[in-house]
C-alpha cells in the first residue's frame, strides 16, 4: 500500500519526534515514529 502525507502534516510529525527526543529520549522518538509507521 501507498500513502501521502501533506507536507504539514509531515512537519508536525517531524517536530513531535523531535519534542519527544529532547524531553523524554531518543528511543522514545524512535518509538513514536516506528508506531506511526506501523499503523499506516
Amino acid at each position: 500500500m501507498t500513502y501521502a502525507i501533506y507536507p504539514q502534516a509531515e512537519e508536525e510529525l517531524t517536530q513531535a519526534a523531535m519534542f519527544y527526543a529532547e524531553h523524554a529520549s531518543k528511543a522514545i522518538a524512535a518509538a513514536f515514529l516506528d508506531e506511526f509507521d506501523r499503523v499506516l
